[in-house]
């Protein structure tokens, strides 16, 4: 049965399986960014393309068959006793039972009854759980046969609709990712150079973007005082030379061009040599393989994922 994750929560959390994606057959749509026409030139000017919209689908959901069932309590010691899945926990003076369960009083006696519907606090939960971020947040599907590596998705869910009869029995979401495409999960590379030999590593780029450029984040631990510089020998030798101090560990976000210490204070240029802000180079890594070279007494963690063009299915 197919599960996902989203937020760090998972499906199994919550009782509920996800019984289909629809709407995800819109890959990928782009405009082209054209020049005029005139009467001396028939043939527009091309300037690339933009896309048109993020990737959408829609998620549908619903409890998961495998965990109804009935329950009556034992009675042990003069303890009532519950299964453990059906096991209530007193809050306030307050009963308050497992999301999925409910309670039902039959002869006197308080059993849990699972259906295959909906109650108010399933929906709820759910809808609190998949509706409340206000950004884009992770999003995963597990056990599904179609992808043969882990894609993700960044996911902001922006509309809820259930199926029903007297009650509803499976809820509908709309989720928009915050690109065109899903991503790999993060990629890693940790390397150890030092102040007199500089240390090569190669990356290599395998986005489904080839003619884009990936922007990771570098985390940088330096060991003493020093000048650092990490070059990018396949980016035209693209270099970023700054100057640290020892066990003050900063990151370089490349991609939203900004540098700041543990404490998420942004740190200023000033205070890493770097004079020349008009010509600072960025690090990026273009498709296919990148030879970087590092120096200084340092360790540095690059972080970042590569887009995947392979819409969501189950």
């Amino acid at each position: 049965m197919l599960q996902f994750e989203f937020d760090g929560h998972n499906s199994s959390e919550y009782g509920i399986i996800m019984t289909g994606i629809t709407d995800n057959d819109n890959l990928e749509s782009r405009s082209l960014q054209l020049g005029e026409k005139n009467r001396y030139r028939a043939r527009e000017n091309h300037f690339g393309t933009v896309y048109d919209d993020n990737y959408s689908f829609t998620l549908s959901i619903m409890k998961n068959p495998c965990t109804i069932s009935n329950s009556v309590p034992s009675l042990r010691n003069g303890v009532l006793v519950y299964e453990e899945k059906y096991l209530p926990t007193l809050t306030n003076n307050t009963l308050i039972f497992p999301m999925g369960s409910t309670p039902s009083v039959d002869h006197g006696t308080l059993q849990m009854n699972d259906t295959y519907y909906l109650s108010s606090n399933n929906v709820r939960s759910i809808n609190s759980w998949l509706m409340s971020p206000q950004v884009p947040r992770l999003f995963k599907i597990i056990g599904g046969e179609y992808f043969s590596e882990n894609i993700e998705f960044f996911v902001t869910f922006t509309e809820v609709t259930t199926e029903h009869t007297s009650s509803p029995y499976e809820m509908n979401f709309t989720a928009v990712c915050d690109a065109p495409y899903g991503y790999t999960p993060e990629i890693t590379y940790n390397i150890t150079s030092s102040s007199t030999i500089t240390r090569t590593c190669v990356i290599n780029n395998t986005s489904d973007c080839y003619e884009d450029y990936i922007y990771p984040l570098i985390k940088i631990s330096p060991k003493s005082h020093g000048t650092i510089t990490i070059q990018n020998v396949t980016d035209n030798n693209g270099t970023m030379k700054i100057n640290a101090l020892k066990d003050d560990d900063f990151y370089i976000d490349c991609q939203h061009l900004k540098i700041y210490d543990i404490t998420n204070s942004i740190i200023s240029f000033e205070d890493l040599g770097v004079k020349d802000i008009d010509n600072i180079y960025w690090l990026r890594l273009a498709y296919g393989e990148n030879e970087l070279r590092f120096t200084g007494d340092a360790t540095f963690e690059l972080i970042y994922r590569e887009p995947r063009k392979v819409g969501a299915f189950g």
